[in-house]
């Protein structure tokens, strides 16, 4: 059993604190580096970097099962709106396991 656990520095909704830009460098999302706004889709391009470290040490997803690599490719996105929904990719990786 896996857990997953953040030691990042969390901000509340619609604060706006210079805090926002501080993080993992590898594992921050483009606007986070940019210093736009930051909301839960950052998690979830940190998760989806995540996920592509542990199944490949180079953090590429060639060697992942297509559903898998499609499911971090949307998590990668550059565009925040174009990420899934926490939700999305809970469904996603139960039907990944099941298969």
């Amino acid at each position: 059993e896996a857990v997953l656990v953040d030691f990042g520095i969390a901000l509340l909704d619609g604060q706006s604190d210079t805090l926002k830009r501080y993080g993992t460098a590898g594992y921050m999302a483009p606007e986070q580096t940019r210093g736009g706004d930051v909301d839960g889709s950052a998690d979830i391009y940190a998760f989806g970097k995540m996920i592509a470290e542990l199944w490949a040490r180079d953090g590429s997803a060639g060697t992942m099962p297509k559903p898998l690599a499609k499911l971090v490719a949307q998590m990668l996105a550059v565009d925040p709106n174009e990420r899934p929904s926490a939700d999305a990719v809970k469904a996603a990786l139960a039907a990944a396991m099941q298969v």
